[in-house]
């Protein structure tokens, strides 16, 4: 996790990614919060590749 991002920017990469918590993750605590970013990290390289290999 890069340590460098601030909490906002955490917010809106699962907001982006994940619309429907948007609720949810504004009450959530950093390591919460950094947990989730991997998650939806994970998910969106997950979906990079899959994309890469359909073409």
């Amino acid at each position: 996790m890069n340590q460098e991002m601030t909490r906002e920017t955490k917010i809106n990469i699962i907001i982006d990614a994940r619309p429907n918590m948007k609720h949810i993750i504004l009450c959530v605590n950093d390591e919460q919060l950094d947990r989730m970013v991997e998650e939806v990290q994970k998910e969106l390289n997950r979906e990079l590749i899959e994309a890469m290999y359909s073409f």
